[in-house]
């Protein structure tokens, strides 16, 4: 049986939950976050999967745009 999921975030969130040294997991859960305008999350989610992978250039490159945005508040 499986869950029954309310938003995109609660399935992305409890994936990386369940997985949590999935690199996948935490950069989808960024995405997400970003294009919601939950940046810091965002970059909490982003820097998680570059712990697991830190050469993946889009994910180096969503953490950079991350860190500007918070630079502009």
């Amino acid at each position: 049986r499986y869950p029954k999921f309310t938003s995109t975030a609660s399935m992305l969130l409890a994936e990386a939950r369940l997985f949590p040294d999935s690199f996948h997991a935490h950069f989808d859960l960024a995405g997400h976050y970003r294009t919601s305008g939950r940046t810091e999350e965002a970059l909490v989610e982003v820097t998680r999967a570059l712990e697991v992978w830190p050469e993946f250039g889009p994910a180096v490159e969503l953490r950079a745009d991350l860190l500007q945005q918070e630079g502009k508040k």
